[in-house]
């Protein structure tokens, strides 16, 4: 297996919004019954999705020869005003295809977006995890990263 890595164009939106439908079926299964099932496919998830192509924003895909088999996708923005200044790169979403997972794709993807948050002089590193998914959050720790804010 040959992974490869890009920057990803406008003409693979859709590509990138069928893995999405793929991460937002997980969720609204497993861990938040309030997602709204009928969303993607929607005109509104591919501007949801058109965003991550601007130059401030991250986007990344992997690919096994011309299948699109994960992606990453986050910004970074300043902290919110109640807090000390800061710089914040947050992962806004990650998904690998469950028969390429384990095979260092996510940990390529979060090395990568590392260097681009250093790029945004962000001085923290954010992900969102539903508190249910045990697994997302052992492998994110596996990296790093701690608990920081819990609801």
């Amino acid at each position: 297996m040959e992974i490869s890595y890009r920057k990803p164009e406008l003409s693979e939106l859709d590509q990138l919004c069928e893995l999405n439908d793929y991460l937002f079926e997980l969720s609204l299964e497993n861990f938040d019954h309030s997602l709204n099932k009928s969303w993607p496919g929607t005109q509104n998830h591919k501007e949801y999705f058109k965003q991550y192509f601007a130059e401030d924003n991250y986007l990344f895909v992997a690919y096994e020869g011309n299948i699109m088999v994960g992606y990453i996708s986050g910004t970074a923005y300043d902290s919110e005003e109640y807090r000390n200044p800061m710089i914040i790169a947050e992962i806004e979403n990650i998904m690998v295809l469950p028969d390429y997972q384990k095979k260092g794709i996510g940990k390529f993807f979060m090395e990568e977006f590392s260097k681009w948050a250093k790029t945004k002089n962000a001085q923290r590193l954010k992900v969102g995890v539903f508190s249910k998914n045990i697994n997302a959050i052992n492998y994110y720790k596996s990296l790093g990263f701690q608990d920081y804010d819990q609801t």
